[in-house]
């Protein structure tokens, strides 16, 4: 039974240390503007954390990857409705791809601070002692 408790308490570490690395990569990719990886860490964030989250926060993700997917698959669907013969296809899809992420960078946003907010709920954000404690060191001179 011993062995059961040492591999649960190890593989909890791992967790916490996937999750730290996840969040240095996030912040690093939000300085970058790197909206896409960005998506993709806060997503990883989300399947780290998903086992610790409850059933009405896994459902808000849910809605929050919906709203994502609806707005990938809406760009993805958007034809031109004018003659294009002038058009230079590479110039008109990155316009298109501009337009996408202008509408997903809200919900990313919104989405990144919730996963994070679960995270740091659930007691899953690694933080140094003077941030954890209650009261810090300043409160009792």
């Amino acid at each position: 039974m011993a062995d059961f408790k040492e591999t649960e308490f190890n593989s909890s570490v791992a967790t916490l240390k996937r999750i730290d690395v996840l969040m240095m990569e996030l912040h690093k990719a939000g300085f970058a503007n790197n909206h896409p990886a960005r998506l993709g860490l806060v997503r990883r964030l989300n399947v780290e954390g998903n086992e610790k989250l409850t059933g009405e926060e896994k459902k808000r993700c849910i809605k929050y990857e919906s709203e994502l997917l609806c707005i990938e698959n809406g760009m993805c669907e958007n034809k031109l409705g004018v003659n294009t013969y002038c058009t230079n296809p590479a110039e008109y899809r990155n316009k298109k791809n501009i337009e996408k992420w202008n509408r997903m960078l809200p919900i990313i946003n919104s989405y990144e601070l919730y996963v994070i907010s679960c995270l740091d709920k659930h007691g899953m954000l690694m933080k140094n002692k003077q941030e954890s404690d209650e009261t810090p060191d300043s409160w009792e001179d």
